[in-house]
């Protein structure tokens, strides 16, 4: 079953913002997306949330986490974070 796909304004702030260090981001999230429609529930409960994680790895040695939630509907991408160890260049 496919799930309808929506993006809240915070997403979207989020990848413009990020997608200006690394432009293979957004190729990135669209793989990101292609699964998360399809199965939303492989993703990692963030513990004490309603939201899951799912992380991306755009380049080399940098790593983003998509925080969604879903429901039999849709996914809602909510949230776009960055998990680099300190030092990455892009940071």
């Amino acid at each position: 079953m496919t799930r309808a796909l929506r993006k809240t304004p915070r997403f979207l702030k989020q990848v413009q913002d990020a997608s200006q260090n690394v432009p293979q981001l957004l190729e990135a999230i669209a793989g990101a997306e292609w699964i998360l429609v399809r199965h939303p529930d492989q993703g990692m409960a963030v513990r004490g949330t309603r939201y899951s994680s799912w992380p991306i790895h755009p380049v080399e040695g940098v790593t983003f986490k998509i925080i969604y939630t879903f429901d039999s509907v849709e996914v809602v991408l909510d949230g776009l974070y960055p998990a680099v160890p300190p030092g990455s260049p892009f940071w």
